[in-house]
């Protein structure tokens, strides 16, 4: 089975916990994290079922969880209305913009602000190689 078609069927929570298998080695992985996040999703949108299916919902996307992660959506047991949410942000610009790697790019840069300490970082270098065959 194709690898990209492989993980478009895990779910969040099969995913986090290969992530969990991988070292990080760059000291600026906070910063590099929303736009590896941006990626993954984006090539996960690039089958035309799934992408149809996330352009079926109509309202505003959040990604409830109960592990205390506000950056990636809102803890729901801690306070439902709290947290950056940006798991949800990135399938909503997915959804509004056709799948757009460039509008997301573009999202990004104009709504994430990153820790004072981040290394330049162009997100382009993130759309070479095979993964953008789906």
């Amino acid at each position: 089975e194709d690898h990209t078609l492989a993980f478009s069927k895990m779910s969040g929570y099969e995913a986090k916990q290969l992530g969990k298998d991988i070292p990080l080695t760059t000291p600026d992985w906070n910063n590099i994290r929303i736009y590896a996040m941006a990626r993954v999703v984006h090539i996960k949108f690039n089958h035309p079922e799934l992408l149809a299916m996330l352009k079926a919902i109509k309202e505003d996307i959040y990604e409830d969880n109960y592990w205390h992660d506000d950056f990636w959506g809102r803890d729901v047991k801690v306070n439902p209305w709290k947290g950056e949410n940006w798991l949800g942000r990135i399938l909503m610009c997915i959804r509004d913009n056709d799948n757009s790697w460039e509008k997301l790019v573009e999202y990004i840069k104009e709504n994430y602000v990153p820790t004072e300490d981040a290394l330049e970082l162009d997100p382009y270098w993130l759309t070479s190689g095979e993964c953008d065959e789906a």
